[in-house]
């Protein structure tokens, strides 16, 4: 299975489409598992301008056995 995904990754260094042209950078995997990696990404959220946005979900509130704990 690791042969696989040294394959894998070599394909991906070797890619010419994979390649981001105003920096000059070509694709590099520094992992054999890359190829896996990048395909539990589901959702990529932007702005009307195409600018990445990060979206942060933070735990504030706990029910357990009708009590409530607030996280502060």
């Amino acid at each position: 299975m690791e042969m696989i995904r040294f394959g894998h990754s070599w394909w991906i260094n070797w890619d010419d489409k994979m390649y981001y042209a105003p920096t000059d950078t070509p694709a590099k995997a520094r992992t054999t598992t890359l190829n896996e990696e990048l395909g539990q990404i589901k959702y990529i959220f932007s702005d009307k301008t195409g600018t990445l946005t990060q979206v942060t979900v933070t735990h504030l509130l706990t029910y357990l056995a009708l009590s409530v704990y607030l996280l502060t």
